[in-house]
């Protein structure tokens, strides 16, 4: 993995590199010891882990947890999952059809992975309060599945069972706005096989309406 600093004008200087697991897929940021310093977590596909790896807030960044995930991890999102005010960690399990659930400590190291099942191939993963009762869901691209799946939290770390939005071919990548302004996250969806983008918008709890956009050329992330 590599880390570019940037200089404040737009460049950024030369490359620091730090090891993780083999293959690694996808990355996120936020702070999981509460030291007021950003921290990375790396998805790992061919080694099944998750790195975990604590700041120093001068750019530097020491691995100080490996977590064992399912198969093949494509996808990954934090959040507070048990609302303990400390950061957790769920890795979408493209092989595995799962998702990995770690809660976090506080200190940078984490419980045992709790397994939630979701569609087959989930290959894209976010977190978001769909239903308003103030805990934190999940939602999954499910790639050979052609749909989304929700998944609501409890607020204690753990989650129900899957609810199913079908979308266009192999959805692959994941992101949520307020697109039609009333107060709700709604969902967009990169179609990788039909090269067009869903885009679902949420009339109440946990239902989730269509709303067709296409693009041109093959979507494969969405930020």
């Amino acid at each position: 993995m590599g880390i570019l600093l940037n200089t404040g004008s737009g460049a950024f200087g030369g490359v620091t590199y730090v090891n993780v697991g083999t293959r690694p897929r996808a990355i996120t940021t936020t702070d999981f010891n509460n030291d007021g310093k950003p921290d990375l977590a790396v998805a790992n596909s061919n080694s099944n882990t998750v790195s975990i790896l604590l700041g120093n807030g001068n750019g530097g960044f020491g691995l100080t947890a490996t977590l064992t995930t399912g198969s093949a991890p494509f996808a990954i999102t934090t959040g507070d999952f048990n609302n303990d005010g400390k950061k957790d960690v769920a890795i979408a399990n493209s092989n595995s059809n799962n998702i990995s659930v770690f809660i976090g400590s506080g200190s940078g190291s984490f419980g045992p992975a709790q397994l939630t099942g979701t569609g087959v191939m989930p290959s894209g993963i976010l977190t978001a309060d769909f239903n308003g009762d103030g805990n934190l869901d999940l939602v999954t691209a499910n790639s050979n599945g052609d749909n989304l799946a929700i998944i609501l939290g409890a607020g204690n770390g753990s989650f129900g069972g899957p609810a199913y939005f079908p979308t266009s071919t192999q959805p692959n990548s994941i992101t949520w706005g307020d697109y039609n302004l009333d107060g709700k996250p709604d969902l967009a969806v990169t179609n990788y096989g039909a090269n067009s983008v869903s885009v679902l918008s949420e009339m109440g709890p946990a239902d989730l309406a269509r709303l067709p956009v296409s693009t041109s050329g093959a979507a494969r992330r969405l930020l």
